[in-house]
C-alpha cells in the first residue's frame, strides 16, 4: 500500500524538480513518464537503468521512491532470487551495480526471474520455512550502476537467442544520468542540500 503519511498530489519542491530535470537531462521527459507510472502497481511497467557517474543520486531516487510506499525500504537485487518475500513488504527491488550471483539452487535463471518479476502478476513468493504460495505483485525494478552493460548483467553466462535479448530489452527502459546531477549536488552541499528529501545519509 501507499505510504499513509504522504498527501496525494504531494508537494513541489523546487530543488527537488532541479535535481530530477539535472539527473535525467534529455531524457528527462521518458524518466518523468516512468515515474508517474511507478506508483500505480495494479499493472507491470517496465524496469528502469539508470547508469553513469557516482554522486549523481541514482540511489536516492530508488530510495525515494521506496518511501512512498508504507515500508519505505526498498529489497535489493537479491529479490530476483529464490527468497523474494521482501517483495511483500515493498514493490521497489534496486539492484545496485547490476544483478547479484544467483546460485545454482535458485527456481529461475536471472534472465527468467528478470522477465518473470517486469511481467509481475502472479509471482511464487519463497521464504525459508514457508511453503512457496502465489501473490499477486507488480514490482517495480531500478538498475542503477555506473555500467551501460546490464544487460550483460542479467544474462550472465547463459548464450540466449537475438529474440531473448531483445525480450529482456523491451522490459527495460535505460537512461544515462546526466553529469549535470552531480555537478548540481555537489554545487549546493550535497548531503547538506539533500538532508530531509529521504530517510538515512
Amino acid at each position: 500500500r501507499l505510504n499513509p503519511r504522504l498527501t496525494p498530489g504531494g508537494v513541489f519542491n523546487r530543488d527537488v524538480d532541479k535535481w530530477l530535470r539535472a539527473l535525467g537531462g534529455k531524457r528527462f521527459d521518458q524518466l518523468e513518464e516512468w515515474l508517474s507510472h511507478a506508483l500505480d502497481v495494479r499493472r507491470a511497467i517496465c524496469a528502469l537503468n539508470l547508469y553513469g557517474s557516482m554522486g549523481t543520486g541514482k540511489g536516492m531516487l530508488a530510495a525515494g521512491l521506496a518511501e512512498c510506499f508504507e515500508n519505505e525500504t526498498c529489497n535489493d537485487g537479491r529479490a530476483l532470487g529464490k527468497f523474494n518475500v521482501g517483495l511483500l513488504d515493498s514493490p521497489i527491488v534496486n539492484c545496485d551495480e547490476g544483478v547479484p550471483k544467483i546460485t545454482s539452487d535458485e527456481a529461475l535463471t536471472v534472465d527468467q526471474a528478470f522477465r518473470s518479476m517486469v511481467t509481475g502478476g502472479r509471482v511464487t513468493i519463497r521464504a525459508m520455512h514457508r511453503d512457496p504460495f502465489s501473490a499477486s505483485i507488480y514490482p517495480r525494478i531500478l538498475f542503477t550502476s555506473n555500467d551501460r552493460d546490464i544487460i550483460r548483467s542479467i544474462v550472465g553466462h547463459r548464450d540466449l537467442t537475438q529474440d531473448d535479448i531483445e525480450a529482456i530489452e523491451l522490459r527495460l527502459l535505460s537512461i544515462p544520468v546526466n553529469d549535470d546531477a552531480h555537478a548540481l549536488l555537489t554545487g549546493h552541499g550535497n548531503y547538506t542540500h539533500t538532508r530531509g528529501w529521504v530517510a538515512g545519509s
